[in-house]
C-alpha cells in the first residue's frame, strides 16, 4: 500500500521535523542540528535516508569531499499543502472524544 510504504519513510517523529526544516530552508547538516537538536548520529542517519529515498538531493557547496547542501526534491507548495493538511488533522483528532 503506498500510504504505508509513506510512513516507513517518513513516519519517524525526527524525519518529518527534518522534512519541516527544509520546507522552511534549511540546507546544511549544522543548520539542521542547531534548530532541531536532534542527536548527531540519529540526524546523519534520517537525512542519508531521506537522499537514498531521493526525497531530498545532497549537492556539494565547497571542494568537492566537503561538506553538502541539503535541498528538498519535492516544491514547497506540495509540502506547504502536506504539513497544512497534516496540522488540520490533528487539530480535528485532538477535539474528538476519547
Amino acid at each position: 500500500c503506498s500510504i504505508a510504504l509513506t510512513l516507513e519513510v517518513l513516519g519517524e517523529k525526527w524525519t518529518l521535523l527534518i522534512m519541516r526544516e527544509s520546507f522552511y530552508g534549511l540546507t546544511r547538516f549544522e543548520q539542521f542540528h542547531r534548530v532541531l537538536n536532534c542527536p548527531r548520529n540519529l540526524l546523519s542517519e534520517r537525512l542519508n535516508k531521506l537522499v537514498a529515498e531521493g526525497i531530498l538531493e545532497r549537492s556539494e557547496y565547497r571542494d568537492p569531499g566537503s561538506r553538502a547542501l541539503i535541498e528538498s526534491v519535492i516544491s514547497s507548495r506540495s509540502a506547504g499543502a502536506l504539513f497544512s493538511y497534516t496540522r488540520r488533522a490533528s487539530a480535528r483528532a485532538r477535539r474528538l472524544p476519547a
